[in-house]
């Protein structure tokens, strides 16, 4: 009996603090057409173990709304055949009804096998840790692996150089004051490309648009941070990028030969060791800018993945 009372306040309580409200969302494809006929399901909350689902069907603009008690930010999936489903967690409705949370959903166009590999995944490196503080390391994207004595590299897709400058803090101890990261590539048309962040899919199986880049390759980079407000200074991030590398041009500076891929959440970190994380992507087929991954295909399957 005590249950059943404490279970009814519960509830009470919840649905006290519930209001309704409209989600209105805008559902369009990677350029900005209108995707019709999408499955809109949402997944609201209201008791341990216990949800309220809803759906709706988007129009001929893309449109769809879904009127629902709110308990708790509910969870969102849309689905449409020939398109990569959409999956968001707890979206939160607009405070002004009349416009649209919008959301992009990917055509399935042409999924290939891609190598897949995660960087700093001590299954699959032979040498983790290496300083970089002496000079230039080459890094073989093929073989995840540093180009060295004992790694599995053999061709250098990208060269990294990181510098600390040390100095006493306030206390007294010797700490990272100054940190120069230097990337470069060995050809004259490798380089990286930042993706625009406003294309970057997080919800979406396919994040990434579905080919790389033809231009805007930068051969090198240079960051450098500073030690600010007492805080430890450990990181790089780079975020979501493309790498050209493998390249060869004519004559002409046409491109007759290269290799694609992007990373995942890019980021360097210069503790001890120093290591790279993310996820990356790589199509090994010459001058083939698709990234588009069939996800049950990885040229060369690891442990896990």
């Amino acid at each position: 009996m005590k249950k059943i009372i404490y279970a009814f306040i519960t509830l009470s309580l919840i649905y006290s603090s519930a209001y309704t409200k409209n989600f209105n969302f805008e559902v369009v494809d990677g350029d900005g057409r209108a995707v019709e006929g999408a499955e809109v399901l949402m997944s609201f909350s209201v008791a341990r173990d216990t949800s309220i689902k809803k759906t709706a069907i988007t129009d001929d603009q893309g449109h769809a709304t879904v009127k629902a008690l709110v308990i708790m930010l509910p969870h969102m999936t849309i689905e449409k055949e020939g398109y990569y489903t959409v999956k968001a967690l707890n979206v939160r409705p607009l405070e002004d009804e009349a416009e649209k949370i919008p959301f992009i959903m990917r055509k399935v166009k042409n999924p290939i096998p891609l190598l897949k590999e995660v960087f700093y995944d001590n299954e699959n490196r032979s040498a983790a840790d290496l300083s970089v503080n002496d000079g230039w390391v080459g890094y073989d994207l093929m073989e995840n692996d540093w180009v060295q004595k004992g790694c599995r590299g053999q061709v250098v897709d990208f060269f990294i150089r990181i510098n600390k400058e040390y100095g006493p803090t306030e206390e007294g101890k010797e700490k990272v004051q100054k940190a120069t990261m230097e990337l470069k590539f060995p050809q004259q048309h490798d380089g990286i490309c930042f993706l625009n962040e406003k294309e970057f899919v997080t919800y979406s199986k396919l994040k990434f648009p579905h080919l790389a880049p033809e231009n805007g390759y930068k051969n090198s980079l240079t960051r450098e941070r500073l030690r600010d407000r007492g805080y430890d200074i450990f990181q790089f991030v780079l975020g979501n990028v493309y790498f050209r590398t493998r390249t060869l041009a004519d004559s002409k500076g046409n491109l007759i030969r290269g290799i694609h891929t992007k990373v995942e959440n890019f980021a360097f970190y210069f503790r001890s060791p120093v290591t790279f994380t993310g996820t990356y992507h790589l199509n090994p087929r010459n001058l083939d800018r698709n990234l588009e991954f069939d996800l049950k295909n990885n040229i060369k399957p690891k442990k896990g993945l």
